[in-house]
């Protein structure tokens, strides 16, 4: 019986996927030969692989004389029976797949390397956080703190849209690597926010990315969607995350006094400025403490009634957008609140754009 490993904390685990078969030792060789392949091809099954290589772990007891022997009469057969029965190509330097003959566990190992998917997401409701929230009082397996659910937000962009993936590519599990991220609370419009999806184990590789698209427009609609779902290599991962972007924000903010037109025609408009950033509170324990210099241009400003207004601005990678609006007890300067001389906080924050290196 083939088993597969699936608990959320085996997502790096080497091999996904196990199967038992009978061993005493190797004075028969071709028995030996038969009960392997028999279970080989059981661990395989239907699974798009076009590539693998086998490694055996012979066991202590078999010395380096008879190691060598059996790599020549077994291990060579083993590889080329299996790659002539199922049409796949050897590959030592780079394969799809790796298969692990243990014969002192008495078990054939299977690692499946990962599908890597680019697109970009966007979220429409203020309750979603772009990958899953564990709880950081028990790590994710339920607790008083987070009323056992292990997690602080119910849904995420990595696990809507997670399950999807895995429906597709018959997958063990899925990583969304962001190209940044964006706060719970906060949607995500416009073309959305670049991410790679990191499909784990796929059985299947032959994917039709539109039908996967649409299904997930479709049926979360009102939550998610994603657009321009590409296939890209593991080599894309990390720019991705590691290049910065600058961003167009809009705020709902509300003052804590009265407000006119008057305040507002404050604002210089479409100039860019400094911003100087220490270490938000809200941050402080999970980042370190330090001065950022970010850049903020002011688009759009418009009086939404006594004690609201909406703001549209551009920043630099990084930018803490609601301390620029509060100002953070002076952490920030200058800030909205500074600038108008009333105190303010951002009610609402959208991201509307995650700007492309070439139109920034």
């Amino acid at each position: 019986m083939v088993r597969r490993l699936m608990h959320i904390k085996e997502k790096h685990k080497e091999y996904h996927y196990q199967i038992s078969f009978d061993f005493t030792d190797f004075s028969n060789e071709e028995k030996v030969f038969n009960d392997v392949f028999s279970k080989l091809q059981e661990l395989f099954g239907e699974k798009e692989i076009s590539s693998f290589k086998i490694g055996i772990s012979w066991g202590k007891e078999i010395d380096s004389v008879q190691r060598d022997l059996l790599k020549k009469s077994l291990q060579h057969k083993i590889n080329l029976e299996f790659a002539k029965k199922n049409n796949l190509k050897i590959n030592f330097s780079d394969p799809e797949s790796v298969f692990l003959i243990h014969f002192p566990k008495k078990t054939i190992f299977l690692r499946i390397n990962p599908v890597f998917v680019y697109g970009r997401y966007s979220k429409y409701l203020r309750s979603i956080a772009q990958t899953e929230y564990f709880c950081n009082k028990c790590g994710g397996y339920g607790c008083w703190y987070c009323k056992d659910t292990g997690h602080f937000s119910e849904d995420s962009v990595e696990q809507l849209i997670g399950d999807y993936f895995k429906k597709y590519f018959l997958a063990k599990d899925i990583i969304l690597h962001g190209a940044g991220r964006e706060d719970m609370d906060v949607l995500m419009l416009g073309k959305g926010r670049p991410f790679i999806m990191q499909i784990i184990s796929p059985e299947k590789k032959t994917i039709f990315l539109k039908n996967l698209e649409d299904e997930i427009n479709q049926k979360l609609k009102g939550k998610v969607s994603v657009n321009s779902l590409k296939f890209v290599t593991s080599k894309e991962v990390s720019p991705l995350k590691d290049t910065p972007h600058n961003k167009i924000y809009q705020a709902l903010v509300k003052a804590e006094q009265k407000i006119t037109s008057q305040n507002i025609g404050q604002f210089v408009l479409g100039k860019e400025f400094s911003v100087i950033q220490t270490t938000p509170v809200r941050v402080e324990k999970r980042r370190t403490m330090m001065d950022r210099e970010k850049k903020v241009t002011l688009i759009e400003a418009k009086l939404v009634d006594d004690f609201h207004f909406s703001l549209v601005l551009k920043t630099s990678h990084g930018t803490y957008v609601k301390e620029f609006i509060s100002g953070d007890d002076n952490r920030t300067k200058p800030s909205v609140s500074e600038i108008l001389g009333v105190p303010c906080y951002c009610e609402k924050l959208d991201v509307l754009e995650i700007m492309d290196n070439d139109n920034e």
